[in-house]
């Protein structure tokens, strides 16, 4: 891939949309760039590749000797330090309705935002802290491969052989754990760290990738600028910090001090940091065991915009004011209505005058062969049973379509409630009654493309 300036790139994203709906169109077709078009099927989604530059050096490179790896080990302080400290806002950025329905199924990240270190990386920053400090951390740890006895090869240490990381490690017990502190800042350099590696764990939404951090929630439709600029203000704001911290430290003992820094700040912010299965339920129940913030939908989520705390971060650094910041919730709760509105009644209008039609011309079909045979007539069991149900999947639907009308017509649900459940429970309920049907009624009535049509045929 090719790596730009974030506008430049979001500019070039956000052309190449508009070339494949273009060309599109020109060909008789249509890019779908829903995130969720089709229930149960893969969505699509966007990876925000993300990084910081300065002075034309990536910071989020390792590097080879130990001074460029503490510029590393303090940046990637403030990347964790700052998605801990900012995932609400980080979920905020990638809301929308086509995102709700694609985030935390079928191969997608889910609505937790955790970061994934990658099994290496991930031993690294359990070096940073004597073990005392991880044995008052709650959450294990992995043991790292930078001993300080370590044997060295060409003047770089060795990297120990370990398995692959299962996201549920053990805590370290009495007979296995390093010496401390196990990795020196400053003094000690880091053993290679294998990009393949890194890029292990595809479930994670935020993932560190070899030099750069990929944000996998962005949703296909969307434009990367929010993401983008929540990424910049949240680190900006953990760099602010850090670099207040360390401008005070004493030349004498500079690199003990940013050791103790960079340790406190892994183990204040260690709850992000997540290497299993995120897309398990099991990895839900623990995330809310941990504390960290999880907004299914997008009026969960936008509220973000609206918390003190996060508006004042954005004044602070001139990014948004308070009535920009209000506005943009605004505006994004509005959009989210007008396209569940949408979506509804056009769901509610197909539902009317195509899938209810074609399931009646089915069932009148059936009626009309049943009354041409004789009582008893060989397969009239089979057509009964199916005239049954034909005729049970059309009352399903008319149930449906009613309880979907409901919610469009009560108004604290399609105009002043931020609470879109009973609209999308209702919606859901219709394209299941709807697909039950398809697969009942002939394909030459049935007026859409069906499922498999779409999906198998070539």
């Amino acid at each position: 891939p090719v790596y730009e300036d974030l506008n430049l790139a979001v500019d070039h994203n956000m052309l190449i949309m508009e070339v494949l709906r273009q060309t599109a169109r020109r060909n008789g077709l249509q890019c779908l760039l829903h995130e969720k078009p089709f229930a149960g099927v893969n969505g699509s989604g966007k990876h925000n590749n993300w990084a910081v530059s300065f002075d034309g050096r990536n910071l989020l490179d390792p590097g080879s000797d130990p001074h460029q790896n503490a510029i590393f080990l303090t940046v990637l302080a403030a990347v964790v330090s700052a998605v801990d400290r900012h995932a609400d806002l980080l979920r905020a950025s990638v809301a929308s309705l086509g995102n709700d329905l694609r985030l935390g199924g079928d191969e997608a990240p889910p609505p937790v935002v955790s970061v994934f270190l990658g099994d290496q990386l991930m031993a690294v920053v359990d070096g940073l802290a004597a073990i005392d400090d991880v044995a008052r951390c709650p959450l294990p740890v992995a043991r790292s491969p930078l001993a300080s006895n370590q044997e060295t090869e060409n003047g770089k240490p060795k990297t120990a052989n370990r398995e692959p990381e299962t996201g549920n490690r053990e805590p370290e017990t009495e007979n296995s754990k390093p010496s401390s502190p196990t990795l020196r800042v400053g003094v000690d350099a880091l053993p290679p760290l294998p990009r393949d590696v890194t890029d292990r764990n595809r479930t994670s939404p935020f993932a560190f990738t070899g030099n750069k951090f990929e944000f996998r929630a962005v949703g296909s439709s969307q434009s990367c600028a929010t993401p983008c600029t929540v990424l910049n203000v949240i680190v900006a704001e953990a760099l602010d910090t850090l670099s207040g911290a360390i401008e005070a430290f004493p030349a004498d003992g500079f690199n003990e001090a940013l050791q103790s820094l960079l340790r406190e700040t892994f183990l204040a912010h260690r709850r992000i940091l997540f290497a299993g299965d995120n897309y398990s339920a099991e990895w839900r129940a623990e995330a809310e065991r941990r504390g960290l913030p999880c907004a299914r939908t997008t009026p969960e989520a936008l509220q973000a915009y609206r918390l003190p705390e996060n508006q004042a971060l954005f004044d602070r650094y001139g990014v948004l004011t308070r009535v920009e910041m209000d506005s943009r919730y605004e505006v994004s709760i509005a959009e989210y209505r007008r396209r569940l509105g949408i979506e509804r009644h056009v769901a509610i209008d197909m539902a009317k005058t195509l899938a209810a039609p074609a399931g009646e011309a089915e069932l009148a079909a059936i009626a009309a062969t049943l009354r041409d045979l004789p009582p008893g007539a060989p397969g009239s069991a089979a057509l009964s049973a199916r005239r049954d149900a034909v005729g049970a999947a059309l009352d399903r639907l008319a149930a449906a379509i009613a309880a979907a009308e409901a919610t469009a017509a009560d108004p604290t649900v399609s105009r002043g409630s931020d609470s879109s459940e009973p609209s999308i429970s209702s919606l859901a309920n219709l394209r299941a009654a709807v697909d039950a049907l398809e697969l009942l009624v002939a394909d030459a009535r049935w007026p859409l493309p069906k499922y498999r049509e779409m999906l198998s045929m070539y």
